[in-house]
């Protein structure tokens, strides 16, 4: 999986970039876990809410759904833009960086 060739990369540039990228995506993860749980209910409430024939409580729904989500990811994201933060792969150091080659 891709998962697994990443971390294979990362291995490579040694423990001090391991432990980083390993915090990396556990901040990832907590950021992404509240908003894929808002889509999981969503899904269970518009399918509920057309079954009852509600119809105007599923644009409601949605609506909230969507504000959630982005005062979630403000909420998060924020403090990482503040600090510099970035989980992107290509902002990781090349080997020659962390050897000092």
């Amino acid at each position: 999986s891709n998962g697994k060739q990443l971390q294979a990369v990362v291995n490579g540039f040694g423990m001090q970039i391991l432990a980083g990228f390993s915090v990396a995506m556990r901040i990832e993860t907590l950021c992404i876990v509240p908003m894929s749980a808002i889509g999981s209910a969503l899904s269970s409430y518009i399918a509920q809410n057309i079954g009852a024939n509600k119809k105007d409580r599923v644009s409601q729904g949605y609506r909230a759904a969507n504000i959630m989500v982005i005062l979630i990811a403000q909420w998060f994201g924020t403090p990482c833009r503040l600090a510099g933060l970035q989980t992107s792969v290509s902002r990781l150091p090349t080997t020659r960086q962390v050897n000092g080659k």
